[in-house]
């Protein structure tokens, strides 16, 4: 995955913010920015988990998925 692979996956995403984005994959701002430019190279994990997002927002549980872990963080 790349940046721009990245970036279109947020915008289908209800078109999140980078922000947003950051909280969901679990890293931080300027995180999220590098990899959206290819400033750093995107993990494995990360790339993984945006396509999950993907997947659950395709299945309507995005909002059930940030319920928990707005919970877990609790």
């Amino acid at each position: 995955m790349n940046g721009a692979e990245l970036a279109v996956i947020r915008h289908k995403l209800d078109n999140r913010t980078q922000e947003q984005m950051a909280e969901l994959l679990g890293v931080s701002l300027v995180g999220l920015k590098r990899y959206e430019t290819d400033a750093r190279p995107i993990p494995e994990y990360i790339a993984r988990s945006a396509i999950a997002l993907k997947l659950c927002h395709k299945e309507n549980l995005l909002p059930v998925l940030e319920k928990l872990f707005a919970k877990s963080l609790c």
